[in-house]
């Protein structure tokens, strides 16, 4: 038979799909298609009534809705509303759902994405709107607005409205590399053989990489982050050979002293020094700062040794009580 083809949207599907299901692909006798010719009418107007997004099928002169387009959100030609009720729920649990989803599209922080879903399901299964009204007054598409809405129907939730969990890209760092990373962060650039006071993440890619470990510093600076490894970080720690309880029972007497109540007759002074104070003189005298120009020092300087400062305070007030410059080099005592 010869090949028909029109081309004009959905008539041409109709027409190659009714042509298909009566005649089939090949040629046959008169009796072989005069049997296929109720089936094929049959088959083409289910064919095309899928098409046309009607999930129904013809029986008997009646429109029976067929569950499983039903779940896909298909509706007629003329786009009525095929109404599907939350399944298991009764009427006091939907409005208790309805009202959950009015509080998600009123909340000031709300996530965006979920209102704008929430608004779809409100005016879909809720207020009864068909797609293309609920898809115009929302700004979006057909398609949109059935996925959401057949998506809540399943999971009548706000979890029916989040994104789904993906795989995503596999993993390009291995557990492997992540622990030569932290690893490398926890040494000190002296075990390694190199003059660098700490580890920085330029050091870790380079020993990283020598290792056979290929990571970016982006990559090292992610890895120590998530493990809460910060190897440019120092905190200061006394170590002592004393027994706990005993440097303990020491501490707090010590702390008592500072922390107690003191009576009108008693007097707590605390010492403490600060050395390698250099004395610096200028061999001119500078000048004093002008429009357009800042005070002016002599860079050449003097050295006059180094000086010790012993002063005494009031821990409580902080009130200095006494205090005294020391030489510190025997150059200046003997000067």
């Amino acid at each position: 038979m010869p090949n028909i083809e029109i081309r004009r949207g959905y008539a041409s599907q109709v027409f190659s799909a009714t042509i298909m299901g009566m005649f089939g692909y090949g040629g046959h006798t008169v009796p072989s298609v005069l049997g296929r010719l109720g089936e094929g009418i049959l088959g083409g107007a289910r064919r095309a009534l899928t098409l046309f997004g009607v999930g129904c099928s013809v029986l008997g002169g009646r429109k029976t809705v067929n569950p499983e387009a039903e779940d896909q959100g298909c509706q007629t030609k003329n786009d009525e509303v095929i109404e599907v009720e939350i399944v298991e729920l009764g009427q006091e649990e939907v409005a208790d759902r309805e009202e959950e989803l009015r509080k998600q599209v009123s909340k000031g922080r709300a996530e965006q994405r979920l209102v704008f879903r929430a608004r779809i399901v409100l005016l879909t299964v809720f207020e009864g709107c068909s797609l293309s009204e609920a898809a115009r007054r929302i700004g979006t598409t057909r398609p949109t607005v059935r996925k959401w809405s057949n998506r809540y129907r399943r999971n009548p939730s706000l979890d029916g409205l989040k994104d789904k969990h993906r795989t995503g890209r596999n993993r390009r760092i291995t557990k492997r590399d992540r622990a030569t990373v932290m690893s490398l962060a926890c040494l000190e650039p002296a075990t390694l053989g190199r003059l660098e006071a700490r580890m920085t993440h330029a050091l870790i890619v380079e020993e990283a990489a020598k290792q056979g470990t290929k990571v970016s510093r982006s990559s090292v600076q992610r890895i120590l982050a998530q493990a809460e490894v910060k190897p440019h970080r120092v905190r200061y720690y006394l170590f002592t050979t004393m027994d706990i309880a005993e440097h303990r029972a020491r501490r707090d007497a010590i702390c008592d002293i500072y922390t107690r109540e003191l009576p009108a007759d008693e007097l707590v002074v605390c010492f403490d020094e600060k050395t390698g104070m250099q004395a610096l003189g200028r061999p001119h005298p500078g000048l004093p700062a002008a429009p357009g120009r800042p005070r002016l020092v002599e860079h050449n300087y003097i050295r006059h040794g180094s000086r010790t400062l012993v002063v005494a305070v009031r821990p409580d007030t902080g009130h200095l009580v006494a205090g005294k410059l020391f030489p510190s080099s025997k150059k200046a005592e003997e000067g």
